[in-house]
């Protein structure tokens, strides 16, 4: 009879998530699904693993762009047409989504997230964090501690 409850009782949460309208994206507020047409399909594909890849490294836009065949000024107006948001933004997303994932499954402290996630400066890792998230990675921390 346990596990029947249990059964029963995960239906209910499940039934009460599906209808509830009080709730948070865990996600960036700012995601939009990005749209691509086929022939930007491999050049946006090349960015998307490049940054993922790299994204715990110093990120050269010169690099970057040279390896999609165009020049910096080039491949930003491209990337912000493409994304509507500066490739910078899209870097920082893409270390902060790391950085939530570590502060979730790990218990590292914050400063070493920081820097694991590819920031130089604690003090900028806090501003984009909480640019992006909404809260401090020490709010993001407590809030979701209880998952471990």
């Amino acid at each position: 009879l346990i596990g029947m409850k249990r059964l029963l009782g995960l239906g209910t949460i499940l039934d009460i998530m599906s209808t509830s309208n009080d709730f948070k994206y865990l996600s960036s507020p700012n995601y939009n699904p990005i749209v691509i047409n086929s022939e930007d399909k491999e050049r946006m594909e090349t960015i998307y693993r490049y940054v993922i890849q790299k994204f715990q490294n110093k990120i050269f836009l010169d690099e970057i762009a040279s390896m999609v065949n165009m020049t910096p000024p080039s491949f930003c107006r491209y990337f912000k047409s493409r994304t509507n948001k500066v490739f910078s933004f899209f870097v920082n997303e893409v270390r902060i989504s790391n950085s939530c994932k570590m502060l979730i499954e790990n218990r590292e402290p914050i400063a070493q997230v920081c820097y694991a996630s590819g920031f130089n400066y604690l003090s900028n890792f806090n501003r984009q964090f909480k640019k992006i998230k909404g809260m401090t990675p020490t709010e993001f921390h407590r809030k979701y501690k209880y998952l471990d």
